[in-house]
C-alpha cells in the first residue's frame, strides 16, 4: 500500500490584509486625529484637565470621552452589578461595550468600572456640630464681646439658639471625620460613577487614546470650572534606562489626595495658589543657611514628608476655617 505524501507550504510573511490589521501609516493618521479633536474640539478642565500633584499628563473626563465616541462612532452599551457590602454599603461594577455605528453593531471594545460607598470620600464626612434645637449643622463659637458660648448661626440657616460654653449637648459631639450614617445618599452616585468609569475607560482603550491621555485622576480633586482649549502632545516615552518610581502605598495616596483638596479648598479651586502654597510650606532653611525651595506637586513629596505636609495642611485648614467663621461671626454682631 503506497502512502502519498503531501507538502504543506506556508508563507514567508502573512499580508496585512490576510490578519485585517490597521498598517502603520493608518495608525498615524488615528494617532493625529485624536490630537486634532483634543485641540480644536475639546475645551481644558471641562473635557479633559491636569491635576495638580498628579503627573504632566492629562486626564480625560467624561464629556471629553463623549466627543471621541461622537467622531468614531462609537455606540456605548453599559452592564452593571450591583453587589451588597454590608453596613448599608454596596460596589458597583460595570462594563462598557463599545458598538460601532449603532446599538445592533458590531463590538469593538470595551472597558470596566467599579465604584464603592465604602471609598473614602464617600464613606466618610466631616462632621460638624448640630444644633439641638433644629438639627441643623449651623452651630459656630460666638464672640466674648457677645457672651461667647455657642450660636446656631442663622445666616447659615440656623435657628439662633444660644447655648454655654461648656454645654454637653454641644461639646460632646463628635466633630472631624466621622462614618457616614447613611450610605445610600451615595448609592446613586457610586452608580454613576462605576459608569463613567467605565466609559472612560473603554473609549481609551477602543480609540488608543492612552498615549495621550489618562483616566481616573479625576476623581481625586473635583473637576474645575471650563477654561480656553489648548493643544495637546503625546507623552514621549521614558528612557529606556529609567525605572518607573515604586507605586506608592495606599495609606500614602490617599494622605497626598487629601493635601490637594485642603490646599484647593482653602484657595478657591485654583490651582496655580495651591501649588504656591505647596512650594511655601515645604521650603525651608538648611544648615548652612541656604533656602531650599519647595515642591509645587504632592507627586515630588518623599514618603517621610507627606505627614509632615499633611499635618501643616490640616492646621491650614484649620485656621482658613477660623477665618471663615470669624468672618460670619462679624458679620452677625453688625447685624445685632
Amino acid at each position: 500500500m503506497e502512502t502519498e505524501k503531501r507538502e504543506m507550504t506556508l508563507p514567508a510573511v502573512l499580508e496585512p490584509q490576510a490578519l485585517d490589521v490597521m498598517r502603520p501609516d493608518d495608525l498615524l493618521r488615528r494617532m493625529r486625529l485624536i490630537q486634532e479633536v483634543a485641540s480644536r474640539a475639546m475645551v481644558e478642565k471641562v473635557d479633559y484637565g491636569t491635576i495638580p500633584g498628579c503627573g504632566d499628563k492629562p486626564t480625560l473626563f467624561k464629556a471629553g470621552a463623549e466627543k471621541l465616541c461622537v467622531v468614531f462612532r462609537l455606540v456605548p452599551r453599559i452592564e452593571t452589578t450591583t453587589t451588597e457590602l454590608g453596613g448599608g454599603h454596596r460596589e458597583v461594577s460595570s462594563v462598557c461595550y463599545m458598538h460601532y455605528s449603532s446599538h445592533d453593531g458590531p463590538v469593538v471594545g470595551q472597558g470596566v468600572g467599579t465604584c464603592s460607598t465604602m471609598e473614602t470620600k464617600y464613606r466618610y464626612r466631616q462632621g460638624q456640630r448640630k444644633c439641638p434645637a433644629c438639627g441643623r449643622e449651623t452651630i459656630i463659637k460666638g464672640k466674648e464681646e457677645f457672651g461667647g458660648g455657642w450660636l446656631c448661626f442663622a445666616k447659615m440657616g440656623g435657628c439662633g439658639a444660644k447655648f454655654g460654653s461648656v454645654d454637653k449637648s454641644i461639646v460632646d459631639q463628635q466633630v472631624g471625620r466621622v462614618e457616614n450614617s447613611d450610605p445610600a445618599d451615595c448609592y446613586n452616585t457610586a452608580l454613576k460613577m462605576s459608569k463613567k468609569r467605565a466609559l472612560v475607560d473603554a473609549c481609551l482603550t477602543t480609540t488608543g487614546a492612552s498615549a495621550i491621555f489618562t483616566q481616573d485622576i479625576e476623581d481625586f480633586v473635583p473637576e474645575p470650572p471650563a477654561a480656553k482649549a489648548e493643544p495637546l502632545k503625546a507623552e514621549a516615552p521614558p528612557p529606556a534606562e529609567e525605572k518607573p518610581p515604586p507605586k506608592p502605598q495606599s495609606k500614602d495616596v490617599e494622605h497626598r489626595e487629601e493635601i490637594c483638596r485642603l490646599l484647593l479648598e482653602i484657595h478657591g479651586g485654583d490651582v496655580d495658589k495651591a501649588s504656591g502654597e505647596l512650594e511655601a510650606i515645604t521650603t525651608f532653611v538648611g544648615k548652612d543657611g541656604k533656602t531650599i525651595p519647595g515642591k509645587r506637586k504632592t507627586s515630588e513629596l518623599s514618603e517621610r514628608q507627606v505627614p509632615v505636609v499633611l499635618r501643616k495642611a490640616r492646621d491650614l485648614h484649620d485656621e482658613w476655617q477660623a477665618e471663615q467663621t470669624q468672618t460670619a461671626q462679624d458679620a452677625e454682631g453688625k447685624n445685632q
